[in-house]
């Protein structure tokens, strides 16, 4: 982790709850770095290992948290590198993550543990697979175990999608993200345009569809649930029911089951 300029403004330290409180901190220029290497481990390890309770004299049963009131950050860039994987390829790969321009608020952010629980206001970047987050909105929890995004607004290139939102999988792995890490999402009249979905699945590259939808949605990428859903795209089409998507991302190895309402 490394930075070009910083501010930090220390509040509290209360040594009952083993809690250290930041006011304000604003990052400008930073750049963050996690590689994983053959034995699973993150080199940003150091950081959690630090502030675990494993690390801590018996003083409470309570973990070490640091808290930061209000975080600013600018012109950041943000890397995920899995060493022991082969680099590359077109569109988004989560074992080589570069997410660069990154600026965002954020109030409320706590490291406890090895989870960050934050207030995020207008976040933005761009990541070189294609993929553009114009501007986010959400309450967030990051965990090695997942990502949640609860009341969440977030605008792409060209979609925009409202609802709560959250990734599963085991110590940070999202290797082969598309069949082994488990989302929901609970989308309220979300504009889903597929020019978006294509820099994470390059496969449905050229289907220039808008889709506006709402409902509930779970699974693998490969293996996706759809409840309760209302779909509307172009000026006639419309569907209201459930659907099960098997085969995603390969478009034409795609099975669909769908009971209809409407």
């Amino acid at each position: 982790v490394s930075q070009s300029r910083y501010e930090l403004n220390i509040g509290s330290f209360n040594a009952d709850s083993l809690k250290l409180t930041f006011t304000d901190v604003l990052v400008d220029g930073g750049l963050c770095k996690m590689v994983t290497y053959p034995d699973n481990s993150f080199n940003i390890d150091v950081l959690f290992n630090i502030v675990s309770a494993d690390t801590i004299p018996d003083m409470t049963s309570l973990p070490f948290s640091l808290v930061f009131n209000q975080v600013g950050c600018t012109h950041t860039r943000f890397r995920l590198i899995d060493s022991t994987s082969e680099l590359g390829g077109e569109g988004f790969n989560g074992l080589d993550e570069d997410f660069y321009d990154v600026a965002f608020e954020a109030t409320n952010f706590s490291i406890i543990g090895d989870s960050l629980n934050l207030n995020i206001k207008k976040l933005s970047c761009l990541e070189k697979g294609g993929a553009q987050i114009k501007r986010m909105d959400c309450q967030a929890i990051l965990a090695s175990s997942g990502m949640y995004f609860n009341d969440l607004d977030f605008e792409a290139r060209y979609s925009h999608i409202k609802g709560n939102f959250s990734m599963a999988y085991k110590d940070w792995d999202m290797a082969d993200f598309n069949y082994r890490v488990n989302m929901k999402a609970n989308l309220k009249e979300s504009r889903i345009d597929m020019r978006d979905v294509a820099d994470f699945a390059p496969a449905l590259k050229g289907w220039n569809q808008v889709a506006y939808l709402s409902g509930d949605v779970s699974g693998t990428v490969n293996q996706l649930r759809a409840k309760r859903i209302e779909l509307r795209t172009g000026d006639k089409t419309y569907f209201r029911g459930n659907v099960n998507l098997s085969g995603l991302p390969e478009i034409d190895e795609t099975f669909m089951e769908a009971k209809v309402e409407q």
